[in-house]
């Protein structure tokens, strides 16, 4: 059930005192409201509400410590924006310092609200890759129990989960994801993905994230041998899997294949060069013709205009003499 403050019930301030009568009250006027509308259910802060709802909602309300619960929370404008209406937290939005917020009691009362807050808030941070919000999202205390912290992680690890499931299909072109392109993952490996996901407690998703790591640099593999063209595109992909890896083992993996992939494409970028006795072949071969061209030359007498000349010459040694 999403969380409902007593005041938007009354109008948007809670009574002073807020007694169990005025709280019956208005469980009349609601229920009377239902069935006038000849509905089965009514809105209620953008949430549709059953009789049942209604009725289970102020059986707890009646509850004795229910009520100081629900007047801390409508005093702390930012913890009541986020539970009922889920707003996201800006930059400095912080809850109000109050020592009911570390209170047992309060906190196994509040929790189920704050999990299911929580749990909207973090699928659409993952959803619209906003890691300023999941920043603010964590900023402020995890007003849960340790289950329903740990039943967070674990909602938040399957997320991650399937992002590697889908890059894995992609990798391996199983039969049901044939239609499963590079459109399709590059995003859950692009460089703002990776902010979102280093924005989560480093001790308790260290292992996820060095699976998440191994995951893109197997995608970058495949795609850098199948589509040469995309060659540049899976640099970026390695540097942001260095980004999400957390052990020392898995980066040296990567920077290991990194260092190889690099090597790969230099080679194939640089020019094709003849070798060094294709080049000595045709410099011998272009000296035998101009030595053949020279002797052919030679031989073949002197030239009429040379002949002339010989004959003129001569003449003029007989005419001295």
């Amino acid at each position: 059930m999403p969380y409902l403050s007593p005041g938007t019930l009354f109008g948007g301030a809670l009574p002073n005192p807020l007694d169990k009568r005025s709280i019956q009250l208005q469980r009349k006027k609601l229920l009377a409201e239902l069935d006038l509308n000849a509905s089965e259910t009514i809105e209620l802060s953008g949430h549709t509400w059953s009789k049942s709802d209604i009725i289970d909602y102020f059986e707890t309300l009646q509850q004795d410590d229910a009520l100081p619960y629900h007047q801390a929370i409508a005093e702390d404008p930012v913890l009541l924006g986020f539970l009922q209406d889920g707003r996201r937290f800006l930059p400095k939005d912080r809850f109000i310092h109050n020592p009911l917020y570390t209170d047992p009691g309060f906190l196994s009362w509040i929790s189920p609200y704050y999990y299911d807050a929580f749990i909207g808030m973090a699928n659409s941070c993952f959803q619209q890759i906003d890691d300023a919000g999941l920043e603010n999202l964590l900023a402020n205390p995890l007003l849960m129990t340790e289950y329903d912290q740990e039943r967070a992680w674990i909602q938040i690890g399957n997320i991650l989960q399937n992002n590697i499931s889908l890059i894995e299909h992609y990798k391996n072109k199983l039969p049901e994801k044939t239609d499963l392109g590079i459109d399709d993952v590059s995003p859950l490996m692009s460089h703002l993905y990776v902010l979102v996901i280093q924005k989560l407690p480093y001790n308790r998703f260290g292992g996820i994230r060095d699976k998440y790591a191994f995951a893109i640099m197997q995608a970058a593999i495949y795609t850098f041998n199948k589509s040469g063209h995309n060659r540049s595109l899976t640099e970026i992909w390695m540097d942001n899997a260095l980004s999400v890896a957390v052990s020392e083992s898995i980066k040296q993996q990567l920077q290991a294949k990194m260092a190889e992939m690099s090597s790969i494409r230099k080679k194939a970028e640089k020019p094709r060069e003849f070798p060094r006795f294709i080049w000595l072949a045709l410099v011998i071969l272009i000296k035998l013709l101009t030595c053949k061209s020279f002797r052919s030359q030679s031989t073949s007498g002197p030239s009429p205009i040379h002949h002339n000349q010989q004959t003129q010459q001569l003449s003029y040694t007989t005419a001295i003499r």
